[in-house]
């Protein structure tokens, strides 16, 4: 089925990831695509009736993603956010699993984010670029910490780093000029 620039329906390939095309980003094991109530949310309920937000239509500074749209367990957000303009807080919650690739991606205004308790790694590049983002807290749930993850974070002064880690990639934390604890 088709709407707008998505086109989902269930399918003999067994994935979740999106695939993207010049013109369709395609989801393959997607049963429909939802609304939050409010719509600012577009997205995507897969076949284990979760749901990943594939779209943020709104422009708010203060951004709560719920637990659950329309009864569906809100899991993860791929890259919505990159490059947006607006954001300086998010509150993410413990349904996450995980912060993907490029997530907040030069949010250049993002001061405040919370990462819940839950969350099992956080992607290459997820804040890269985040210049207004002085500090972060990383649960004991996260293990991993992609290449490059907060690369750029120039206003970064600290991080508690979750004792559960056991991979931090390259350059994660480069050009954290202000970085001390």
């Amino acid at each position: 089925e088709i709407q707008g620039n998505v086109l989902y329906g269930g399918s003999s390939i067994s994935s979740d990831w999106p695939i993207q095309t010049d013109k369709y980003k395609v989801f393959l094991n997607a049963v429909d695509l939802i609304y939050s109530e409010d719509k600012a949310f577009l997205c995507v309920v897969k076949n284990d009736n979760t749901c990943e937000i594939i779209e943020y239509c709104i422009e708010e500074v203060d951004v709560v993603i719920p637990s659950s749209i329309n009864g569906y367990n809100v899991t993860s957000f791929g890259d919505v956010f990159r490059e947006n303009p607006f954001i300086e807080s998010i509150y993410l919650p413990n349904t996450i699993l995980n912060i993907d690739a490029y997530a907040f991606y030069c949010c250049e205004r993002l001061t405040t984010i919370n990462i819940p308790d839950g969350v099992r790694s956080i992607g290459d590049y997820a804040f890269a670029g985040c210049s207004a983002l002085q500090s972060i807290i990383i649960p004991d749930s996260v293990t991993s910490i992609g290449s490059r993850a907060f690369y750029g974070c120039s206003s970064m002064e600290s991080i508690t780093l979750s004792s559960s880690l056991v991979e931090i990639n390259a350059y994660a934390f480069y050009y954290c000029y202000k970085l001390e604890s």
